[in-house]
């Protein structure tokens, strides 16, 4: 198989189960109070053992809860940031930057690519958040 086949699959693979991390923390771990209960509360079609490592290995690390806390934090605030990419695709700049670099451009330099005409920022709040992201 192809070197960029590869990399597809396997990114679209990572989003399919980012994807499900992400509803089944929705569903499974957040109504629960503590960490007994969240074993407890197994998936259907899973089996109990691999979710209790699951569980354990993920959705209770603080490593996880942090992310998620802050990206619950980020979407409540709803900040407003128009794309200033013109009538190109995102997947597109995506794509080019991904050929011109030879690597996967990350959330940062999409956030760059997306909101910024001239290599500088257009609006306040994309460079503010920009400016946070890069401090962490």
């Amino acid at each position: 198989m192809r070197s960029s086949v590869q990399k597809r699959h396997h990114k679209a693979h990572r989003i399919l189960c980012e994807k499900w991390w992400s509803k089944s923390n929705l569903d499974y771990v957040r109504p629960c109070k503590s960490r007994e209960e969240v074993v407890r509360n197994v998936p259907k079609d899973m089996d109990p053992h691999d979710w209790e490592w699951l569980v354990s290995n993920k959705y209770l690390t603080a490593k996880f809860k942090e992310a998620s806390d802050c990206n619950s934090i980020n979407r409540s605030k709803a900040i407003k940031m128009p794309h200033h990419s013109g009538s190109k695709p995102h997947r597109e700049l995506k794509r080019q930057k991904e050929e011109k670099m030879d690597v996967q451009p990350t959330q940062d330099e999409m956030l760059f690519l997306t909101r910024q005409k001239g290599g500088h920022f257009v609006e306040q709040a994309a460079k503010d958040k920009y400016v946070i992201k890069i401090d962490r």
